[in-house]
């Protein structure tokens, strides 16, 4: 920056520190702007949006840059503060606006001679296709919202998720779409959100007995379900009501035998109930 002139010295420079945050869907980029907005952490000092910049007439780099500054001791001590305050840019990018900064930003910026006016916007054309990408990507990602299934798929991945966290593995997708085609009726009318944030508070409230039960688990466990996402699911109902559980798991043909273990791996054996 001083070689090239764009500053008179490195106090004048807020992006000496950085990172940048790519979210997958462009739904997603205002969910990690509110959580910077909203943090104690940090003092906000600036935000841009490179849209606003580029107006309706302009193509280029996008994006959503915050200047923030962060607490004493937060970043590492060799940074040089400005006026003893130590900042912070955060980006917020797509996948494609991401895609575009590493491809472009070195074509532009760091070659040894300057491209010329027609290769700039040549290399500014591709931002287009991010923005296409981004708008195709959203449309679709709001379409699937709309499926009359799209309710128990939200479920699905919420437990993927979950149990992703846990254990480190995956699962099987079918069984887990075949555990919560069968619970599902056990939450009554709750809507998919609720029955998404009862399993949240109690991943969080069992978190040592869930890696408790995990953790001792191995491949090849005789009970297939125990190491499944969908068993986050049947912990919960066993906390709630064992007696529905059980009568539901009769009810859709499961054998009782399977639930019994379940049961007593969590540490609630069918026979207390």
């Amino acid at each position: 920056a001083l070689v090239k002139e764009r500053v008179d010295s490195l106090e004048d420079v807020h992006d000496k520190a950085g990172v940048r945050v790519t979210v997958t869907y462009p739904n997603d980029v205002e969910t990690v702007c509110e959580l910077l907005r909203d943090s104690a952490l940090f003092d906000m000092r600036k935000e841009e949006n490179k849209s606003d910049a580029m107006g309706d007439d302009r193509i280029g780099y996008l994006g959503i840059h915050f200047d923030v500054v962060a607490p004493p001791g937060y970043l590492p001590d060799a940074l040089p503060a400005i006026a003893g305050e130590h900042w912070c840019e955060v980006q917020v990018h797509t996948g494609a606006q991401t895609l575009y900064s590493a491809v472009s930003h070195p074509l532009k910026y760091k070659t040894p001679t300057q491209p010329s006016m027609e290769i700039r916007r040549s290399i500014n054309r591709l931002s287009v296709l991010g923005e296409l990408f981004d708008r195709e990507l959203r449309a679709a990602r709001e379409a699937i919202m709309e499926q009359a299934d799209y309710p128990a798929a939200r479920l699905m991945f919420s437990l993927e998720q979950r149990f992703l966290a846990l254990t480190g593995r995956l699962g099987d997708p079918e069984t887990t779409q075949m555990i919560v085609d069968a619970l599902a009726p056990l939450y009554g009318d709750l809507s998919p959100e609720a029955v998404d944030e009862r399993l949240a508070q109690f991943a969080e409230t069992e978190t040592e007995a869930l890696h408790h039960v995990y953790d001792r688990q191995v491949e090849g466990a005789e009970d297939a379900f125990v190491m499944q996402p969908g068993s986050l699911m049947i912990y919960e109902r066993l906390t709630v009501d064992a007696f529905a559980l059980r009568d539901r798991w009769v009810e859709i043909g499961l054998p009782l035998p399977v639930l019994a273990n379940l049961a007593a791996t969590f540490g609630r054996p069918l026979e207390m109930i």
